[in-house]
């Protein structure tokens, strides 16, 4: 087993973690569930759109 090259802490990625979770919602990959914590959650229409394409590509 190969250790890592780099320790990223969760404190020190929060902020890249929370534009990426925009990304996925602003591009109908993730929604959020009305639940107290506001989860967000993957589509899974997403995935598999994304199998389809890979499918078709030869992938």
């Amino acid at each position: 087993m190969v250790p890592p090259a780099h320790y990223i802490g969760a404190i020190e990625s929060g902020q890249e973690v929370v534009e990426l979770v925009d990304k996925l919602l602003a591009s109908g990959a993730a929604y959020v569930v009305d639940d107290p914590e506001a989860s967000v959650l993957r589509s899974v229409m997403c995935r598999a759109r994304a199998r389809r394409r890979s499918t078709r590509s030869g992938r």
